[in-house]
């Protein structure tokens, strides 16, 4: 069944088919991102997004705090002299989490908007040190690239941790064939990527009982694949037939 989403703006228009839908899960990172500059001074507290919504014209949100039950009364005492909020207060005390509800200020990077504008849908947003950490249902890969374009231009930093077609997880990646979702799996285990490499290609090709050039040709159209999913402002290119390798 092919939908076709409807946005404000024509520049934003997704259509899609029904098997297209991607699940994402990927961090955000700006100093203007709500709560992140109380966060980076308590690297053992995180705080779930519960809800946003809009009173007299401001953007509100609700959002638990856990962690270290022990830095909650500092974390309290901080939080008003965030920048990316203009009020903050606590709603409900529990011994190993409390709520708050808080205001965002006008400069804040509001990054829900967006999500919406390209027809996507946060199924979790976690917010500590290091940033927001997103997993998002979006209807294609181009909502994807659209998110990220307007990351980009936002100056938010924008980290992918996994992609895959909804009801997938934990299966093929998008974008990847089984070999080279094979490859890469070996790969990242054994220490490939780390240096010194924990495995050579020609081990890993001893492995599978492949070439080592099978190995290397797998290992670069592996990374383009992901490449192209993944970064933002790559021009579109129509993907090369791989036969499986």
């Amino acid at each position: 069944m092919s939908v076709t989403h409807n946005t404000e703006d024509p520049e934003y228009a997704v259509e899609t088919t029904q098997d297209d839908w991607l699940n994402v899960k990927l961090q955000l990172s700006h100093n203007n991102l709500p709560l992140l500059p109380v966060l980076s001074d308590f690297p053992d507290l995180r705080v779930t997004l519960e809800s946003q919504t809009v009173i007299d014209t401001d953007p509100v949100l609700f959002f638990t705090l856990d962690g270290d039950p022990e830095q909650f009364d500092a974390f309290e005492d901080e939080l008003p002299t965030d920048p990316t909020i203009t009020e903050a207060r606590r709603t409900e005390i529990y011994p190993q989490r409390r709520v708050y509800r808080a205001t965002l200020a006008s400069n804040t990077i509001q990054y829900q908007p967006m999500i919406a504008r390209v027809d996507g849908r946060a199924l979790s947003q976690t917010g500590m040190q290091s940033g927001w950490e997103l997993r998002l249902r979006l209807p294609d890969r181009e909502a994807l690239k659209q998110f990220n374009t307007w990351c980009s231009e936002e100056g938010v930093s924008v980290h992918v941790h996994s992609l895959c077609l909804a009801g997938t997880e934990g299966q093929r990646r998008v974008g990847l064939t089984p070999k080279q979702q094979q490859f890469l799996t070996i790969a990242y285990k054994e220490g490939y990527f780390d240096y010194p490499r924990g495995i050579s290609q020609e081990e890993i090709a001893d492995r599978l009982n492949v070439s080592k050039s099978a190995i290397s040709q797998r290992s670069r159209r592996a990374i383009k694949s992901l490449c192209r999913e993944t970064l933002p402002n790559l021009e579109a290119s129509t993907p090369t037939e791989y036969n499986g390798v």
